[in-house]
């Protein structure tokens, strides 16, 4: 409740919840059916790195975006030619800019998340200790079976 208190609108709040949360959870799903040498530990490691940069990321575009410090690139409107006395005023009055990460739009959350998971996972799958059981291929997407032997 809070968040959406600091922000103007609903949409880019729970888009970006639902991109922190589900992004992670896209990736552990690929490693997990598309990549088999993935370990637990190194999935598990993954997607806990994953989930609090994305939080992160999340975070700081609500936060800044209520703070007046992301830049606003709405088209641009004229009263030019109006009889109507109009009042306008610049609703982006902070010159600080926010950091860049926080500058992505909030679509791209779910995006990061998952391939932020997907790579640290495979990375971390070289490093950490494989357990050596013979993998079923029932579990695994039918497309990799050729990898697995």
């Amino acid at each position: 409740m809070l968040l959406i208190e600091q922000s103007n609108e609903i949409l880019p709040v729970i888009t970006s919840l639902q991109g922190i949360t589900l992004g992670p959870l896209l990736g552990l799903f690929i490693l997990g059916a598309l990549i088999p040498p993935t370990t637990a530990q190194a999935a598990l490691i993954s997607v806990i790195v994953s989930f609090l940069f994305v939080l992160w990321i999340g975070l700081g575009n609500i936060l800044s975006a209520a703070h007046g410090s992301l830049i606003d690139f709405s088209k641009p409107i004229s009263v030019e030619g109006c009889t109507i006395p109009v009042n306008s005023t610049n609703k982006n009055t902070n010159t600080e800019e926010a950091f860049i990460l926080y500058q992505i739009a909030f679509w791209y959350n779910l995006a990061i998340g998952a391939a932020v998971t997907t790579v640290l996972g495979i990375i971390l799958s070289c490093f950490t200790k494989k357990n050596e059981k013979p993998l079923n291929k029932d579990y695994f997407s039918p497309v990799i079976h050729r990898f697995l032997d």
